[in-house]
């Protein structure tokens, strides 16, 4: 029997940043990965993990903590290189790989 996992929401405030009130909000997400935008304009992009409630009655997604940026978890000021590390999270590549849709050809012969 598959049990009903409480998703994340769509704002939240993450903690452990320092900064009073600040708040996220969803970008675009999969079952696996999500990317949200802080109100101070800096992109959080992560490997959404599962985990007991805190009361241990159910199951739940959780936002990264501190100890999980840098390695399941990245914030990002520049748009462009957060929507890559989540493309390269979606594709299951290093978030340091390039993703190109175009394949390059050998032009020296």
């Amino acid at each position: 029997m598959e049990q009903d996992i409480k998703r994340l929401p769509d704002t939240i405030n993450p903690k452990g940043t320092g900064i009073p009130g600040l708040t996220a909000t969803l970008v675009q997400r999969t079952d696996k990965v999500a990317w949200y935008l802080r109100d101070d304009s800096f992109h959080e992009v992560f490997i959404i993990k599962n985990g007991r409630t805190f009361d241990g009655s159910g199951m739940m997604e959780y936002y990264p903590s501190n100890e999980d940026f840098g390695k399941t978890a990245w914030c990002i000021r520049e748009e462009v290189k957060a929507s890559r590390y989540y493309a390269n999270l979606y594709m299951g590549a290093p978030v340091n790989e390039r993703l190109d849709p175009q394949r390059y050809s050998d032009t020296t012969g």
